[in-house]
């Protein structure tokens, strides 16, 4: 395919009218709605690209799915901008102005029409049911997926005009790295197939009468079918093994999924018509799904699919287009049931190009031989156009923060219970705690049986210093949701504030035995280690590890352990392990410049406490032994600039008054040293004399 300069003209167009759109998401941030599992709260994603990191996304279902190359996007996100949530905006966008050209590329190279091929590839640009997929962090799996879905059709265009295995090559590439990025593609083969029929006329519907024909293209699209299939079952499991998928028993009945998925076909044709009260998530209306209206939407499909095929020698692409929408659809439309939302935005990011490609087409020839036929198609197009970009641009908008973005979907879909919950997360974030606990309250009363706003009301209780509200909430949870061990843990960190270490204790050990979390067993030993039970600690630190190498709290608290047990060299390793993974981990260069401290290997463990008081200024432990390092390495003035700062941060530190004291005594700074000494009595008696001993020992020594 050559570009000549109409295309590159095109190509540039539609860059530029979709980044004028979705430039606007460069200033967005995460959003409490999966961003947290996929980046925020994923610590083999935020250690960026790593041997480890790599290994863990081949083998993961996290979040509930198997796409590894998708888990490898985000970590060279955080690689390339760390945690900069406009970087990470930055490269899904990237992903969709690729996308929208390659598509456009696509088509032309197919149809060699550019004009129909340039209005799909706008409307899939510029819809604002597709502004989910472009605008939220987590939906990286459908710009990425989608991406190698266009290299797919644009290598397959190729390979059918040459023919060669070379090109065959790549195009099962492109599949199976899209399917590494979101199983949905598994419908690629069937879409090849239809591509076949139109544009490419690889076969007739004359050819349907014998297989002479027909058969050398199905066998070619067997590995398709293999590798699909495979993706496919592998998908499936994923789901069903993380407890989000339903096939066959629990959640809705098959009835009611099947009524939901045939009124979905409908309802996605509508809101591409009419493309408002779009929200991140449609509430699943159960029993009461319309009957009358899945009836309609059936009636229309099958009249639309009538039509197209009463057309189909005259007007392929309409068959094409609603093939392609109805069976891309397919594997997301309800019948396997996922979550608990009745429909999705992201779901049509590739199913309604079908519909683009029947109206692109259709409008195409419907003007064809009238007089100012292609004037008034152009306007219109413009104008279709130029009201899409309105809207997208509005509704992209809303996803700016999670405040915004909730506050919209309560106001857009009344009666949400998940959009009270999450919004009151994101004003518990700002710190506007009596609006988060009204939301929660709104969200419960909603639904009744909504764990994870009982979670959050229960949490935000303690956090406005009301524990015993708190500890009766996760009581109640406890009680109706028995097999939600993350609630014992929970419970148990609440008593442990409460200093009731025992009740917390069992109650860790309550959450461990419904389901293991390592994060438990870090906060258990750390109990376990406070009340003296070291080896006990100890098994639990290691047991974390052995479910996460990377929990790097787990490694400081077991080096802290062999530290007490004189086990040196292997707590150094634990401390130099934990910093490899993450090197600005504060407690680390801590513990480890402790360690060098009292090895007395002196420019060793300042180069640590300084590590730890630059990842952390408030730290009054680093800083004080960073002061007492320097102090020993001679270098009073800064050792003295380091207690002081301690002292002004935590006034109550004995350590500090006492190091600060004999500072500026050395120094003949008596007036201070005695004021921090009478500070000092109040707070330690038994120190402040050992320091008063000292001073009078000083002193008799000058004389």
């Amino acid at each position: 395919m050559k570009l000549d300069r109409e295309k590159i003209l095109i190509a540039l167009l539609l860059v530029a009218a979709t980044a004028a759109v979705y430039g606007q998401v460069i200033g967005f941030t995460f959003v409490n709605l999966d961003d947290h599992p996929y980046v925020l709260d994923n610590p083999d994603v935020l250690q960026g690209l790593t041997i480890r990191g790599v290994l863990w996304a081949f083998t993961t279902f996290h979040a509930d799915f198997w796409h590894p190359f998708t888990w490898l996007s985000h970590m060279l996100d955080v690689e390339l901008f760390g945690l900069w949530a406009g970087g990470h905006h930055l490269t899904s966008l990237l992903l969709h102005l690729a996308s929208t050209v390659i598509l456009f590329l696509a088509l032309a190279a197919m149809t060699g029409a550019n004009a129909p091929s340039a209005a799909v590839a706008a409307l899939f640009a510029l819809h604002p049911l597709h502004v989910e997929s472009v605008a939220w962090v987590a939906e990286r799996k459908d710009v990425l997926s989608t991406f190698f879905f266009m290299l797919t059709l644009l290598a397959y265009a190729k390979y059918c005009r040459t023919g060669r295995w070379a090109h065959y090559g790549i195009v099962v590439l492109f599949f199976v790295l899209g399917l590494m990025s979101k199983p949905m593609l598994v419908t690629v083969p069937v879409i090849l197939v239809l591509l076949d029929f139109w544009p490419l006329r690889r076969f007739s519907l004359q050819d349907l009468k014998s297989p002479r024909t027909l058969l050398p293209l199905l066998e070619e699209k067997i590995p398709f079918l293999m590798i699909g299939f495979l993706f496919g079952v592998v998908a499936v499991f994923a789901q069903i093994h993380s407890g989000v998928a339903m096939p066959f028993s629990g959640g809705y009945p098959v009835w009611i999924r099947i009524v939901n998925g045939m009124l979905s076909y409908g309802t996605y044709l509508v809101q591409t018509v009419r493309p408002t009260g779009l929200v991140p998530f449609y509430q699943h209306a159960g029993e009461d799904v319309s009957l009358w209206k899945a009836g309609v939407s059936v009636m229309a499909i099958l009249a639309t699919a009538a039509f197209a095929c009463w057309k189909a020698r005259k007007y392929p692409y309409l068959i094409v287009g609603l093939a392609w929408y109805l069976i891309t659809l397919l594997p997301v439309i309800g019948i396997l049931q996922v979550g608990w939302h009745s429909m999705a935005d992201r779901y049509t990011y590739i199913p309604l190009i079908g519909i683009f490609i029947m109206a692109a087409w259709g409008m195409n020839d419907l003007v064809e031989g009238r007089p100012w036929g292609k004037a008034a198609l152009a306007v219109t197009a413009g104008g279709i156009l130029g009201a899409l970009m309105i809207l997208t641009w509005v509704q992209a908008g809303h996803w700016r923060d999670s405040v915004r973005l909730f506050e919209y979907v309560v106001k857009a879909s009344p009666g949400n219970a998940l959009a009270h919950n999450n919004l009151g997360s994101a004003y518990q974030d700002e710190g506007r705690m009596k609006e988060a606990i009204a939301q929660y309250h709104e969200s419960i009363r909603i639904k009744p049986f909504f764990l994870k706003a009982y979670v959050n009301l229960a949490l935000a209780m303690d956090r406005e210093g009301r524990p015993d509200i708190a500890i009766a909430f996760f009581q109640h949870i406890i009680m109706n949701w028995p097999q939600f061990g993350a609630g014992h843990a929970m419970l148990a960190d609440i008593l442990k504030k409460q200093d009731k270490p025992s009740e917390a204790i069992t109650r860790y050990l309550e959450s461990l035995q419904i389901e293991e979390y390592p994060e438990v067993h870090v906060r258990l030993g750390q109990l376990l280690a406070n009340e003296g039970k070291t080896e006990e600690a100890a098994f639990h630190f290691y047991r974390a590890l052995e479910m996460n190498p990377a929990l790097v709290d787990a490694r400081v608290n077991l080096g802290i352990l062999l530290v007490r047990k004189g086990m040196i060299d292997e707590a150094r390793k634990e401390y130099l392990t934990a910093l490899r993974v993450a090197p600005n981990l504060t407690e680390a260069h801590f513990s480890l410049g402790n360690l060098y401290l009292r090895e007395g290997k002196l420019e060793d463990a300042r180069r640590h406490l300084a590590e730890a008081v630059q990842a952390n200024p408030d730290h009054a432990g680093a800083r004080t032994n960073l002061g007492v390092t320097l102090g020993r390495q001679g270098n009073i003035k800064e050792a003295m600039e380091q207690l002081e700062k301690t002292v002004a941060l935590k006034p109550d530190s004995a350590e500090a008054r006492d190091n600060l004291a004999r500072a500026y005594w050395v120094t003949g700074r008596s007036g201070e040293a005695l004021r921090e000494l009478a500070a000092l009595k109040k707070q330690n008696p038994a120190m402040a004399k050992r320091l008063q001993e000292w001073m009078a020992g000083r002193a008799h020594a000058r004389q």
